[in-house]
């Protein structure tokens, strides 16, 4: 018998006996190959995540175009990007510009019932307590412009439809053009907003943040005035990508007259983006006059990206994107795929 079991048959059928499972060696090798592709896995992932993000901007900034061309074909102009809206009709006075910017959508405006809040007609909403005036800037106008008047709910109802009142509060509206995310929460005090609108100057006139996770500023819109020229200040500034800088972006708090007053030290960007600067030897104005912006006849929107800073915009150069500071570079916008610095 003992011979039996020791022959060579039968121990090749022992060897080949399954065994029972993995040494612990073998589990701890296996391990360590798992938390070595997943630790190669994880940046795919993530970056994968994050041009899935970024395509999500991109598309909400195409729809943010379409909204505007719609305005276009109600009103036969788009959004202008720097507006001051007034409660009475001498201070409308004083203000010929806003007056013709505000005259090019609504021809028929009645300037001494605008915005109709005091006269019992229903008005602009986001007025705080003893508010003269409301200044927008571009990112506000996209909004304003976009979405309309808020309605006793709150929410971002269009335009009325009466030419000379358009900013009652009825129920014939035309828009609104873009379904913002979010409404006026009048419940607290003071009132604010909620969702991705967003009030950063106090001035009760909100802005718009992207979907991207964490965002804390809004989108910037730039108008390029029909091809005229983007709004730049008329002095030099000390900026070191260029002696000029542009007007659209400034914000206004308002002061304890409830009048609107510059906030000089704080603004979105410097510039918009331009294609081109002409070269040296040129005063400040001749060269922002001579340089050729991108979207010259129509509009920048820009989201700040997922670092919330704009950079300072100015020359951009798809060919060439050495001059880009790091906060330009991740920057969305309508006349770019994707980031700036891909």
């Amino acid at each position: 018998m003992l011979a039996a079991w020791n022959s060579p048959t039968n121990r090749q059928a022992h060897s080949l006996r399954p065994r029972s499972g993995f040494t612990l060696i073998e589990l701890m090798v296996v391990i360590v190959i798992i938390v070595l592709l997943i630790g190669l896995m994880l940046p795919a992932i993530s970056g994968v995540r994050s041009r899935a993000r970024d395509v999500e901007v991109r598309k909400e900034i195409g729809d943010l175009e379409q909204a505007i061309t719609q305005f276009k074909v109600a009103y036969g102009v788009e959004p202008p990007s720097m507006v001051t809206i007034y409660k009475t009709e001498a201070q409308w006075a004083t203000d010929t510009r806003s007056r013709a910017t505000i005259k090019r959508i609504w021809p028929k405006f009645n300037f001494a019932y605008a915005p109709g809040g005091d006269v019992g007609s229903g008005g602009l909403t986001f007025y705080p307590s003893g508010t003269i005036a409301v200044h927008l800037n571009g990112a506000e106008c996209l909004v304003f412009f976009l979405g309309g008047v808020a309605n006793t709910a709150g929410a971002l109802n269009g335009f009325s439809k009466d030419p000379q009142l358009p900013f009652k509060i009825d129920t014939s509206r035309e828009g609104p053009f873009f379904d913002f995310k979010g409404a006026l929460d009048s419940s607290t005090s003071p009132p604010k907003w909620t969702g991705r609108l967003m009030d950063r100057d106090g001035d009760f006139a909100p802005e718009y943040r992207d979907t991207l996770p964490q965002q804390t500023m809004p989108y910037a819109y730039f108008h390029s005035n029909d091809g005229g020229s983007y709004p730049f200040e008329t002095v030099a500034s000390t900026t070191t990508s260029a002696s000029w800088r542009n007007t659209d972006c400034l914000d206004y708090s308002i002061n304890m007259s409830g009048v609107p007053v510059v906030n000089s030290t704080t603004r979105l960007m410097e510039h918009a983006y331009f294609q081109s600067f002409p070269g040296t030897g040129m005063t400040p104005l001749a060269q922002a006059r001579s340089s050729l912006p991108h979207k010259s006849k129509s509009f920048q929107i820009i989201s700040p990206g997922p670092d919330a800073a704009y950079g300072t915009g100015g020359l951009f150069n798809p060919e060439n994107k050495s001059n880009l500071s790091s906060a330009d570079g991740d920057n969305i916008t309508n006349f770019h795929p994707g980031r700036l610095v891909n």
